[in-house]
């Protein structure tokens, strides 16, 4: 049974899924907030893992940092591209630049990625 804290980080990373798949159905899309929605998500889930494991956690939204201190427990490899794209929208999404256009096609792929860190966290947590 998973600890009390991080059965708590799991519930926050659930709404913020379920937030960024609610609002699929909008129109037009919110792209970036779907996309913001995601990477926290999967933020939450992977800062869970640390805190099962009794890791401290950092203040970061970079979830390739937060990947490196899991390396040493489980083999995270195979969430690497997910963790890259996902952490570029912990902070662009969130103000307006008017360069950057996040297309709905990076809103879906968001979704996907998220739920493949969710997961990925989940059976980690079922291993041990």
């Amino acid at each position: 049974m998973a600890k009390a804290e991080t059965l708590e980080w799991l519930e926050y990373s659930k709404r913020d899924f379920d937030s960024a798949s609610f609002l699929t159905a909008m129109r037009p899309l919110p792209c970036e907030v779907i996309c913001y929605l995601c990477q926290q998500s999967a933020e939450k889930a992977l800062k869970a893992l640390l805190v099962e494991n009794e890791v401290q956690v950092q203040k970061t939204h970079d979830l390739l940092v937060i990947q490196k201190l899991l390396k040493p427990i489980f083999d995270t490899s195979q969430i690497n591209a997910q963790c890259a794209l996902l952490t570029n929208y912990a902070t662009i999404t969130r103000y307006p630049y008017p360069s950057i256009q996040i297309e709905e096609s990076e809103a879906d792929t968001a979704l996907e990625y998220a739920k493949i860190i969710r997961n990925f966290v989940d059976e980690c947590l079922k291993k041990q």
